[in-house]
């Protein structure tokens, strides 16, 4: 018998079935997770911010204490310091609130539209006549 070098057409592995099963279940379940991820960043982006506004106000605070002239003034920096940070958490809330709140939308894929079929025939004839005409034949 002759050797008959060719290619396969089964799969070349005998796990592919199961690599092929792996990867679309990671792929269904990144649909899932996704906003989660995204939420939990938004979140701490806010939460940072607001560590650093924070921490800004508490430094102004710390200014002033090291220079109080009367204890009104003390009393002063104290309410200015708390009505500060209170307005800090104010504005952070709602949009904390909108992060988690984005998570915990239902996740629906989003199904795209099939592109246009292309027409079968791309070779245009330029001598064709109207449907319905019959050609005329001359006989010599």
């Amino acid at each position: 018998m002759a050797y008959e070098e060719g290619t396969r057409t089964a799969n070349t592995s005998l796990y592919y079935p199961f690599y092929q099963q792996v990867f679309e279940l990671a792929d269904n379940t990144s649909m899932f997770w996704q906003p989660f991820l995204k939420a939990a960043g938004r979140t701490q982006l806010e939460v940072a911010s607001l560590h650093a506004r924070q921490a800004q106000a508490f430094v102004h605070w710390a200014h002033r204490m090291m220079q109080p002239a009367t204890p009104v003034d003390v009393f002063s920096a104290h309410a200015q310091f708390w009505a500060t940070v209170t307005g800090q958490y104010i504005e952070t809330v709602p949009r904390v609130a909108a992060a988690v709140e984005k998570a915990a939308e239902a996740v629906t894929p989003k199904v795209l539209p099939l592109p246009a079929k292309p027409a079968r025939d791309g070779l245009i004839l330029l001598d064709r006549k109207p449907s319905g005409e019959t050609p005329e034949r001359k006989v010599a």
